[in-house]
C-alpha cells in the first residue's frame, strides 16, 4: 500500500531528524506517533484553551547541551505554553528543551518541551510527555482555567 509506505517512510525520517538533533533521548515509533497524533488532534480540536500568565523561567537545549536562556512563559495549557526569550537565541523548530519555570505559591515546573514554532523572540512548545502534565492540569483547574 503506498499511503503505508509513505507514512513509514515519514515517521523513519522524523525519528532521524529527533535521534540527530538530541541523541540522548530515547525515541521510537510509537513515542513518535503518540506525540504526533495527541498534538495534531489537540490543535485540530483546540480542547486546551491558553491561559494568559506572566512567570519567569529558563530553558536550554538538551542535546548539544545548550546555554541557559531565560524566559517569560506568557501562556500554558495542559498541553504546551508559549515562551518570550529574554535574549536572543536560535531555537529551530523540532528541537526538545527543558523548561523550568516557577509558578508562584511555592510551584515550580520543569517539563520536557518540543518547538513547534518560532517566531522572532516567541516560542511556542508542546509538553513531550501529555501523560506527566497531572501537575500542569491541576493547577489550572486551582485557577479556574483548567479547561
Amino acid at each position: 500500500m503506498i499511503l503505508g509506505k509513505l507514512l513509514e517512510d515519514r515517521i523513519k525520517e522524523a525519528l532521524a531528524i529527533l535521534r540527530t538533533r538530541n541523541p540522548d533521548v530515547e525515541w521510537d515509533q510509537e513515542q513518535l506517533i503518540r506525540l504526533a497524533l495527541g498534538y495534531g488532534l489537540n490543535v485540530l480540536f483546540r480542547e486546551h484553551r491558553r491561559v494568559p500568565v506572566d512567570f519567569r523561567g529558563t530553558v536550554c537545549r538538551l542535546y548539544p547541551a545548550g546555554p541557559v536562556v531565560p524566559v517569560t512563559v506568557v501562556d500554558l495549557s495542559i498541553s504546551g505554553a508559549g515562551l518570550l526569550l529574554q535574549k536572543e537565541e536560535n531555537f529551530r523548530k523540532s528541537e526538545i528543551l527543558l523548561l523550568d519555570f516557577d509558578a508562584g505559591q511555592g510551584l515550580r515546573f520543569e517539563k520536557t518541551v518540543l518547538v513547534r514554532s518560532v517566531h522572532e523572540e516567541k516560542v511556542g512548545c508542546v509538553f513531550v510527555d501529555p501523560d506527566e502534565n497531572r501537575d500542569v492540569e491541576a493547577y489550572l483547574a486551582a485557577i479556574g482555567d483548567g479547561r
